[in-house]
């Protein structure tokens, strides 16, 4: 696990950053909805086709699978032809320069209304996402008759639909409406279907709830990452969005390690109500961060 996160931190900061570099600006929000959508299709099929496989053949051949499975992203990678749009020059690398880096990398964020709306909304969503592993995985592998990995690979599927269906809207009439409040609300009403999660335990409740959360959530994505694009320029955007990777999955690894504790105190119901609570607040911080925001998801082509 350390050795894969650490070749995501090279390989996620530096596809999000490319790509306002090879898009031209009025079709920023259109290619990460594209991007943002083959990625949840994957991450549907796969999850579907993973559940089925671990509980069929084993997780042995499930990671062979997974393992062969990357090799696609290294072939559609190889052919990409870049040519950089401007010059860049390369500092020599030195440990002063580097802490100077991250230096810029935090004012860039601490002065961009934008990237500091775009990353509250991330981090709330990744850690809903560290309370579903521990908690709700149990929660629904406790309401099953016989518990197994295809009921979570279906209902990964299911917010896979979800979300790619919420994704398609922001890019097409959700462009009328404030990011902020898109991202606000979508966080408020994907707490509330989280309590509906919690409180049942019926594989039909799961599987309407995980629907609506991957609705609900998909401007998370979306949006955060053009936002993200949009706030910061070529020079310090790379440094951006590593910051962006690190502390979401810092998010990550500290919702985990509450839930782990909380979940055998209060039970995975009340655990799931603790995650709900706290994915609605950050959704009203976002609806009331405001300013310096653009007027409409539509605003970043006249920019």
């Amino acid at each position: 696990m350390f050795l894969l996160f650490t070749c995501n931190v090279f390989f996620l900061p530096a596809k999000s950053a490319i790509t306002p570099e090879i898009v031209p600006a009025d079709q920023l929000l259109a290619a990460n909805t594209l991007l943002s959508i083959a990625g949840i299709a994957a991450t549907a099929v796969g999850a579907l086709f993973g559940g089925w496989l671990v509980d069929h053949w084993g997780w042995r051949t499930a990671l062979w699978v997974d393992a062969i499975s990357y090799l696609a992203s290294v072939v559609s990678i190889a052919v990409i032809r870049y040519r950089p749009s401007h010059a860049h020059h390369t500092q020599a690398v030195s440990l002063g320069g580097y802490f100077r880096e991250i230096g810029e990398g935090l004012s860039a964020v601490r002065g961009s209304s934008a990237v500091g709306l775009a990353l509250v909304r991330l981090g709330a969503v990744w850690m809903g996402g560290g309370f579903l592993q521990v908690a709700g995985n149990q929660h629904i592998q406790r309401a099953a008759s016989i518990p197994g990995m295809e009921r979570i690979g279906v209902l990964m599927a299911v917010v896979g639909i979800g979300a790619g269906l919420g994704t398609a809207w922001v890019n097409g009439p959700g462009r009328k409406y404030p990011r902020s409040v898109l991202l606000g609300i979508g966080l408020v009403l994907a707490g509330g279907w989280l309590v509906g999660f919690a409180v049942s335990s019926r594989f039909a409740v799961f599987a309407i709830v995980a629907f609506l959360v991957g609705l609900c959530i998909a401007p998370a994505f979306v949006l955060s990452e053009t936002l993200l694009q949009e706030g910061t320029d070529a020079r310090t955007r790379g440094r951006v969005f590593s910051l962006r990777d690190f502390a979401m999955r810092l998010g990550f690894q500290l919702a985990i390690l509450l839930a782990a504790f909380t979940t055998p105190l209060l039970g995975t119901s009340r655990t799931m109500l603790v995650a709900a609570g706290l994915m609605a607040a950050a959704g009203f911080v976002a609806i009331a961060w405001r300013r310096g925001q653009p007027a409409s998801a539509s605003s970043s082509g006249s920019r």
